[in-house]
């Protein structure tokens, strides 16, 4: 999944610069969750890793402790758990959603649908709550109809969304980010849906590629860099102080209102 959404690539290219501005040193490692604890081994074997900032977007609880338990310093960036101790740095996934579901409701949108990736992240899961609470302030839900789940992996395949009843649409979608936006967006225009006068389109993580898309993606806007720079601080914070306990950031969101609302 990492390797599909350009929001990490932008993360890890900022948390790149902001290291050598600083004078640090960046070693990227990247591996794959379905064999992450060999990987880390070998990682920890080859070379001595005291330190990390660690994107965790798809990590659950138990990946969580055991990279807590084989590096000393670590930040845990884009999740966070309220169970565990560790140090983390994310955007605020269920304010974002929240307050996109606010906005749609304040752009006259009642019947709201929501595509979901079938990766159901700790991100994904805070966004739904959100959608579904700002749905709650005017006495409204999520209908069962017209929540809908692609499978993120393919969804650039010709059939990938071919769950959704196109009969039979919702007033606005919310995509659980923008990658799945971008591609309902292609989908209504093949089928001559017009964004927004037929349904509006709305995503989540404003990618690069939101504003370049036809018409352009009202979205939700991660302050990447904000998220890289308290990272980093933190991180400093931990080699500093032994007494330095672990912390949860959000960061929060804003939205970027664009054509396809």
């Amino acid at each position: 999944m990492y390797q599909k959404n350009p929001f990490f690539d932008t993360l890890v290219q900022c948390t790149a610069e902001h290291i050598d501005k600083i004078g640090g040193t960046l070693q990227i490692n990247t591996v794959k969750i379905e064999s992450l604890h060999e990987e880390i081994n070998r990682i920890i074997s080859r070379t001595t890793v005291v330190n990390a900032i660690v994107l965790a977007t798809d990590l659950d609880e138990n990946d969580i402790d055991f990279i807590e338990n084989k590096i000393k310093n670590v930040v845990f960036v884009d999740t966070s758990f309220r169970k565990l101790k560790a140090d983390f740095v994310t955007p605020d996934n269920y304010q974002g959603a929240y307050e996109a579901g606010m906005f749609l409701l304040n752009h006259n949108y009642r019947r709201i649908g929501y595509l979901a990736s079938n990766k159901a992240t700790q991100n994904f899961l805070s966004r739904r709550e959100g959608l579904r609470d700002s749905l709650a302030t005017q006495n409204l839900k999520l209908a069962e109809k017209d929540f809908y789940v692609v499978d993120f992996a393919n969804l650039f395949s010709k059939n990938s969304l071919n769950s959704i009843n196109f009969n039979d649409l919702p007033e606005a979608f919310f995509c659980e980010n923008d990658i799945i936006a971008i591609r309902l967006i292609k989908e209504l225009t093949h089928r001559n849906i017009l964004v927004p006068r037929d349904i509006g389109v709305m995503g989540f993580d404003d990618v690069s590629t939101a504003a370049l898309c036809s018409p352009e993606l009202t979205t939700v806007h991660i302050p990447t860099i904000q998220i890289v720079e308290q990272a980093v601080r933190d991180l400093q914070a931990q080699v500093a102080s032994k007494e330095f306990k672990g912390q949860k950031t959000f960061i929060t969101t804003e939205i970027i209102e664009r054509e396809s609302t």
